[in-house]
């Protein structure tokens, strides 16, 4: 396969739902139960005033972390060609020789296993790239393995 172009896979939005904003959903819950907290114990009558308020805010908030994470996965793009891999992220575009390649490590966590996606990583000794939202990483890693064989013969 001379050229290989995929996007990680919509799943992924989960695992960095879980990985990057559930911190911030929690405490914004809690956020949202002391605000009520605080409510009901200053005016009793206003609670019912104010509780679909601070409901909705506790929705958008989360609506809006989901949109910044759909907005991430849509930016992100890889490109593996025979000799690179390229992973675009908006405007920015890394290069990665395939022979530079020193380490590749494929991370899952029970979630990606349970979604069938995982993180490559491509360690050269300049710099570390990560592929988040692979499906079966292991066919990623192996077909890695089988150029850099492959060129390391063809340049010998």
């Amino acid at each position: 396969m001379p050229y290989k172009e995929f996007k990680p896979k919509k799943r992924v939005i989960i695992v960095w739902f879980y990985e990057k904003a559930l911190i911030f959903s929690l405490v914004m819950l809690f956020f949202f139960l002391f605000l009520l907290t605080i409510v009901t114990f200053s005016n009793v009558n206003m609670i019912d005033f104010y509780r679909p308020f601070l409901f909705a805010f506790f929705v958008l908030f989360n609506f809006t972390l989901f949109l910044v994470l759909i907005y991430e996965w849509l930016q992100k793009k890889y490109f593996v060609l025979p000799v690179n891999v390229y992973v675009k992220h908006g405007k920015k575009t890394k290069k990665i020789s395939i022979l530079n390649i020193k380490d590749i490590k494929i991370s899952q966590n029970k979630l990606e296993k349970l979604l069938k996606i995982g993180k490559v990583r491509l360690k050269t000794p300049e710099e570390e790239i990560i592929l988040e939202g692979v499906h079966y990483p292991e066919k990623l890693e192996m077909d890695f393995l089988r150029k850099a064989h492959a060129l390391k013969k063809e340049r010998t």
